[in-house]
């Protein structure tokens, strides 16, 4: 499977989220080039995606909060050469999940913007 190789983060002009191709300089700034514009962003804001989509279709990157139908809730992020659900700071009795494992996900929120606290699978 050949997968978009995407990031993104917050711009430091008004935080705003933008994505595209991650450029990194020499003194650890960052920007994200798109079609458009080439903004500076927060670089503990970046994060890639994952290649996998949640059940709205909309794409899942790191550092986005996600829960599955039967309630576990955790943070995405890149652990052993692959993408997990880590649901440890949600459910601290709980494992993690590799992705590519669950197909209900659901993105509500992300470490940046809503920080980790447990939340519940949104029937829609």
């Amino acid at each position: 499977m050949k997968r978009q190789i995407k990031f993104r983060g917050k711009t430091t002009a008004n935080g705003h989220w933008v994505y595209g191709s991650l450029i990194v300089y020499d003194d650890n700034t960052c920007a994200i080039r798109n079609r458009k514009s080439q903004p500076w962003v927060q670089p503990d804001t970046v994060g890639q995606y994952t290649g996998f989509d949640d059940i709205a279709r909309r794409k899942i990157y790191d550092g986005d909060i996600c829960t599955t139908r039967n309630g576990d809730a955790g943070l995405v992020c890149w652990m052993c050469n692959g993408w997990f659900l880590d649901c440890e700071p949600t459910h601290p009795t709980r494992d993690k999940f590799c992705i590519d494992e669950v197909s209900d996900l659901q993105i509500i929120g992300n470490i940046h913007d809503d920080g980790l606290k447990p939340l519940q699978f949104n029937e829609e």
